[in-house]
């Protein structure tokens, strides 16, 4: 694991890359992994998984979202269009590393990252393939789905309010994720199991801005997942997740054009696909994938 860096909008992004022990190989194939919400790329057993993707011949590549961990940019901003831009920058430098070959460098994203990553991949004619896992395909059905009437509607209203604010402030009200999201003890449960990080690493999911939401709730990366073809591409969903419910990834796969591919993991929550044996089974799927996409000498 080396310590790394590079530049999205013109904003430093903290990396860390991931190289397979063997040296002088040919160049290699390469995976950007794209966290969730947090944010952060030491959680969610990320460095565990990068170092199973060097096992397996792979270079990998994780990074800190703007505005989090030690990337430069403004606190509190989760704007998805952002992540896309910088999953692309990631591309960018991951194709100038002597070790890689930049013809094969796939997209790998899970919750959050999982939206962005079908999106980049449309954008991106460099991407090789597209791996998203639990991730949401409209955001406006994500965050709206448990909501009332009467909620949608408040959330609307305090939307406009802080794009007013903004206008005249230049600043966004923070919104607590707990507003966001619906509390359930057995997927709280299984996060306390996976988040783990370096000692005071701070890891609770932090407050985002009125404006992120706004920008999520416009997010729908299923409208351009049938542009990733003829790329392959692999959705990967929890059973029992409410955090990003089945319908958000089997809503991409329908959009997406072949070659892809849908699995869903039997009985399981949402924080459990970063746990044994499940993200075993992701990995060597991701790995049967691009292993494919080389065979076709695509």
């Amino acid at each position: 694991m080396t310590g790394a860096s590079f530049y999205s909008d013109g904003l430093r992004i903290a990396a860390q890359l991931y190289e397979p022990a063997a040296a002088g190989a040919a160049p290699r194939p390469a995976i950007v992994m794209v966290q969730g919400m947090v944010g952060r790329k030491e959680l969610f057993g990320f460095p565990r998984i990068a170092e199973r993707f060097n096992a397996l011949g792979y270079v990998a590549l994780t990074f800190d979202y703007r505005g989090v961990g030690e990337s430069e940019g403004e606190r509190g901003r989760l704007c998805p269009l952002e992540l896309v831009e910088d999953v692309r920058s990631a591309v960018d430098f991951l194709a100038q590393q002597p070790g890689v070959d930049p013809g094969r460098i796939a997209l790998w994203g899970t919750s959050f990252g999982a939206a962005a990553v079908p999106h980049a991949a449309a954008l991106d004619r460099r991407v090789c393939a597209a791996i998203s896992i639990a991730g949401f395909g409209d955001g406006e059905r994500w965050l709206m789905a448990g909501r009332t009437a009467a909620q949608r509607a408040e959330l609307e209203r305090r939307i406009d309010a802080d794009r007013r604010q903004r206008v005249l402030t230049g600043k966004s009200q923070l919104v607590e994720p707990s507003e966001l999201f619906a509390a359930d003890p057995q997927t709280a449960a299984a996060r306390a199991r996976v988040v783990a990080g370096p000692p005071g690493m701070d890891v609770r999911t932090a407050a985002v801005t009125l404006e992120s939401v706004e920008r999520i709730l416009e997010f729908r990366p299923s409208g351009v997942a049938e542009r990733i073809a003829p790329r392959p591409a692999l959705f990967i969903a929890a059973e029992r997740d409410i955090v990003t419910p089945v319908e958000g990834i089997s809503d991409m796969h329908r959009h997406a054009r072949e070659p892809k591919r849908l699995e869903v993991l039997p009985g399981i929550t949402h924080y459990e696909i970063y746990e044994e044996p499940h993200i075993g089974r992701i990995v060597g799927w991701t790995h049967g994938l691009l292993g494919e996409f080389a065979a076709r000498g695509a």
